[in-house]
């Protein structure tokens, strides 16, 4: 392992794990002068931590090839389509599941994820895990993660042109079309909805603060789009959490990072871990140019006859 590589690959996810952190920092001081439980603010500092810790060893495992994690794709679909079926109910929606007493929402854990994993490496698995997920959002109904769902495949449509992705493209839009016709009569909750407004009343610093933590999000995006190569992951992420913002303030959504909500912060942070192009090498992996030349010259001395 060539010291100088591996020292490039680990600061890779450091800038989206900055930028989670700042962001679920300002949300919790937000939270602190608004008056929110305790038990709010442990629960997201707890979901950042688990979070950090899945991006790191995502990022770093040298076994997690983009082939090999195309296969969890169904699962994560499959999973959206089971919350449909045998979740929690509120107000008509069935989005979320009960995990040791704390009330997770898998569509913002595992959406992201899925665009991320399609958009390293489109396969027929990643389709599929797709296709699973549209039906899932549709039937739950999610409008926020099906919007989302249309707007980041519309993008990669455009630019990868594939067959595929068209298709996907129209399952997404008739699924928000499927969550635009049914009721959608969820309230606003404290802390979780609407904040990027409501923080203001607290005082105009924090909600500055709060609108700066949402910009945030796309950071990393920007830092991935300025590097050369591939930039269709970097442009998926930011599409992605761009949309998952300004879901949240068109309607009574889920505030990413900077409001209340453990899965916003993992799925976040699991989009992080996977935003590197598949072509780029893992960590471990790549080779200095000036080295792989020295190494292929000593190799043909060897191969020669002796004088």
């Amino acid at each position: 392992m060539n010291p100088q590589s591996f020292a490039t690959a680990s600061r890779d996810p450091i800038i989206g794990i900055t930028c989670a952190i700042a962001a679920v920092g300002l949300g919790a001081v937000y939270m602190t002068l608004g008056g929110a439980p305790d038990r709010l603010i442990i629960v997201n500092l707890a979901a950042l931590l688990i979070g950090i810790g899945l991006c790191l060893w995502l990022s770093q495992s040298k076994r997690l090839k983009p082939e090999g994690t195309a296969l969890i794709a169904p699962l994560l679909g499959a999973s959206l389509l089971a919350t449909a079926l045998f979740g929690l109910q509120a107000d008509g929606a069935f989005r979320w599941i009960n995990i040791a007493g704390l009330i997770m929402q898998p569509s913002l854990l595992f959406v992201p994820l899925l665009i991320m994993l399609h958009a390293r490496r489109g396969s027929t698995w990643t389709t599929a895990g797709l296709a699973l997920a549209i039906a899932g959002t549709a039937a739950q109904p999610d409008r926020a993660m099906a919007g989302v769902l249309v707007g980041s495949l519309i993008i990669l449509a455009l630019m990868r042109r594939e067959r595929c992705d068209l298709w996907l493209v129209l399952g997404a839009f008739v699924g928000f079309m499927v969550t635009v016709v049914r009721p959608d009569r969820g309230g606003v909750s404290p802390f979780v909805d609407q904040i990027l407004f409501s923080s203001f009343e607290v005082n105009p610093l924090i909600g500055a603060g709060l609108a700066i933590g949402a910009l945030l999000l796309v950071a990393p995006a920007a830092v991935q789009a300025m590097r050369a190569g591939d930039r269709t992951t970097a442009l998926m992420f930011g599409t992605t959490w761009s949309l998952v913002v300004i879901a949240a303030m068109l309607g009574n959504y889920p505030t990413p990072l900077v409001g209340y909500g453990g899965s916003a912060i993992i799925g976040y942070l699991l989009s992080v871990a996977f935003m590197r192009p598949a072509s780029e090498t893992t960590a471990g992996q790549a080779t200095p140019i000036g080295t792989a030349s020295i190494d292929a010259e000593t190799d043909a001395r060897r191969m020669m006859p002796a004088a």
